[in-house]
């Protein structure tokens, strides 16, 4: 076969594997769609193989919801790859710059893994230059807040509350992600409250504000404050 011929059936192959998407697996539940941001809380059960799927090129953020094992990623294509992700804690987070990616999910562990995943739709890539990874909350729970993440792009907040505790969220001038993450029990069964706060809103008037009024135990709200979007 001539060099003319082989370059052009790569480029075959490689056009087909672009136009076929592969949709998402019903692991992928959407929670919370607007112009400016998809949320999807995931679940992976113990030792479950998720099948081939798509994710689009965007900035990303994770919110871990349990302790979990390990679980391998393997991306498909030419240039194939797998990725051991580590095991999660409850609270944590992780930002990524953003990929296309195309891969199929294996759950290594007997522990189930839970997430929020919080597409940035116009959160310009090459603004997020690395991953950054923030830890969970280290007990003993302690209430306050702290920035953990300052970008141009976006900023990601957390406060922790002590159980039955009322925590207070101010009002921002640009809009934001809330997730409200109790720290003993965020597993697949509990349905952590996801909201979607609009600039200059005060919280209290949000629907389902009663959510920041205390949990019977441990809890912190991670908020993603959207600085471009």
């Amino acid at each position: 076969m001539s060099v003319r011929r082989k370059f052009a059936c790569v480029l075959l192959v490689t056009g087909a594997f672009a136009q076929r998407p592969a949709p998402l697996p019903p692991n992928y539940k959407v929670i919370l769609d607007n112009e400016s941001v998809l949320v999807q809380r995931v679940h992976y059960g113990p030792h479950e193989l998720v099948p081939l799927h798509d994710h689009p090129a965007v900035a990303t953020v994770y919110v871990y919801l349990n302790h979990s094992g390990v679980v391998d990623i393997t991306h498909e294509g030419p240039n194939g790859f797998t990725v051991h992700r580590p095991p999660t804690q409850t609270g944590a987070f992780r930002v990524s710059p953003g990929m296309f990616e195309r891969h199929s999910v294996q759950n290594q562990s007997d522990l189930p893994s839970d997430f929020l995943r919080v597409e940035l739709k116009h959160v310009p890539i090459k603004s997020l230059p690395a991953e950054f990874r923030g830890d969970a909350p280290n007990e003993p729970f302690h209430s306050g807040s702290e920035t953990l993440y300052d970008n141009p792009a976006l900023r990601i907040e957390r406060i922790l509350c002590a159980p039955v505790e009322k925590c207070n969220l101010e009002s921002e001038s640009s809009p934001s992600v809330v997730a409200v993450v109790p720290l003993k029990s965020a597993s697949e069964s509990k349905q952590n409250p996801i909201f979607w706060l609009p600039a200059n809103k005060n919280p209290s008037e949000m629907k389902g504000a009663a959510a920041f009024e205390g949990i019977d135990e441990p809890w912190e709200i991670l908020r993603i404050v959207l600085l471009k979007h």
